[in-house]
């Protein structure tokens, strides 16, 4: 469909199942298309040496945006495998909370750049940086009708399709560095014991997406003080990878991590604010049971 030129503003109401297909392949499309700039032109900043004059917090947007963008794809991909075969509720909580995490992205994207770039220096290299921005806003800014499309997909919960498949078959490749972890996540999910229930792997599946976007942003801080919640995360990972998991246990290491959180975040330790992260998180715990 044609989405409306404000930002999260498209009416997705009457839409069809297959008009929504259509959209999340086209974020997907744009997604990969912008992921390849910012690739492109960090790498290129890096190795001419200019990437280190650049102000940490940008260059933190920048890299986080990166990590984001492959979540994006994999979670816009988990919802088009939903689609061609049974649609859940964490499918409508995936699209919604892309939304919300690519509205507040974009607010920080621009407000980071605001602030470390008051002056245009007309150099190829600035204008690299620039690159980086509008690319990085304007993607963001678009994927905040991830929310209006989530309101839609919730009318087709329980919806199975055991004929015809609606949607091709996706593999996403990246040559980026956090490539891996993806795939890991998938395969490791896919492998859950049987014992445990369908809502239950779901809700594993959204703590392992988050605690890996948390190793990758305390791994760009040296700060000591991380020692603690990195044993929190490999707690909680050991207890969460095992065939037949405690929820006990995962609630309490899950109790310890949030506290972590919450604490480093009043310390403004990370380059985001992490208040819908651990929000996220919090609910992702209750939903456990």
């Amino acid at each position: 469909m044609t989405r409306s030129m404000i930002p999260g503003a498209s009416d997705y109401g009457g839409q069809s199942l297959e008009e929504l297909i259509d959209d999340l392949t086209d974020w997907q499309d744009n997604i990969k298309e912008v992921l390849k700039i910012f690739t492109e032109n960090i790498d290129e900043l890096e190795s001419n040496g200019y990437w280190e004059k650049v102000d940490y917090d940008f260059k933190s947007s920048c890299l986080f945006l990166k990590r984001d963008f492959i979540s994006s794809l994999k979670d816009i991909e988990e919802i088009l495998t939903g689609i061609d075969r049974e649609i859940k509720d964490y499918h409508v909580r995936l699209a919604n909370q892309r939304g919300i995490y690519a509205k507040e992205n974009h607010r920080h994207h621009r407000k980071v750049w605001k602030a470390s770039f008051r002056e245009y220096d007309g150099s190829e290299n600035f204008n690299k940086l620039e690159v980086l921005y509008t690319e990085g806003s304007d993607m963001t800014v678009n994927m905040i009708d991830l929310c209006n499309l989530s309101y839609r997909l919730q009318d087709f919960v329980g919806r199975t399709n055991n004929e015809t498949s609606l949607t091709p078959s996706y593999i996403t490749h990246f040559n980026a560095p956090v490539q891996g972890y993806m795939q890991n996540i998938s395969s490791e999910s896919s492998q859950q014991n049987n014992n445990n229930s369908s809502k239950d792997n779901e809700e594993i599946y959204q703590l392992k997406i988050i605690l890996e976007e948390l190793k990758q942003l305390i791994n760009e801080n040296k700060n000591e003080e991380f020692v603690e919640m990195r044993e929190n995360i490999l707690d909680l990972e050991n207890e969460i990878n095992k065939d037949q998991f405690k929820k006990n246990r995962i609630k309490s290491f899950g109790k310890s991590l949030i506290d972590d959180m919450q604490k480093f975040n009043t310390m403004n330790a990370f380059s985001i604010n992490l208040n819908s992260t651990i929000e996220q998180f919090i609910k992702v715990i209750e939903r456990l049971g």
